[in-house]
């Protein structure tokens, strides 16, 4: 009985800390969203070669970037430097997730994970919102260039 007790107090202790991490991802990240320029597009995301590291995917006027949970830029593209945006599988490890494809004119292209706010799981429904966002901007930057 003790050990089923142990056992139950372990893992409520790991869930509680896993709770109180993502809230704390969450809250920086509505930090930096609170801070971008006025109708930018904006959502939480996750690079599949770094998967423990929580990113904002912005598309602004000038393109797409990845900001880090304090708001430093990590990476970024031009409209110019993007062919499409596409939903299709991103590789994390040996499992493959529903996610977002940013096809470049160098012929690479770049995955990204979007994570429901609830189950850290990676629907595609969220990815294909994503792509619906990103691929509106894109058209219209391509209008406006």
């Amino acid at each position: 009985m003790g050990d089923l007790i142990g056992g139950v107090v372990a893992v409520a202790f790991v869930a509680s800390l896993l709770w109180l991490t993502l809230g704390y991802y969450h809250r920086r990240l509505r930090r930096v969203q609170r801070s971008l320029p006025e109708g930018a597009w904006s959502a939480p995301c996750v690079e599949p070669t770094n998967s423990r590291s929580w990113r904002l995917l912005v598309a602004e006027d000038a393109g797409v970037s990845l900001l880090q949970t304090n708001g430093r830029r990590v990476r970024s593209w031009a409209w110019g430097e993007i062919v499409g945006v596409q939903s299709g599988p991103v590789r994390t490890g040996l499992l493959k997730h529903p996610g977002v494809v940013v096809a470049l004119h160098d012929g690479t292209s770049v995955g990204l994970l979007l994570p429901s706010k609830s189950t850290l799981r990676y629907p595609a429904k969220v990815a294909a919102q994503a792509v619906a966002a990103l691929g509106a901007r894109h058209g219209r930057a391509g209008k406006a260039g």
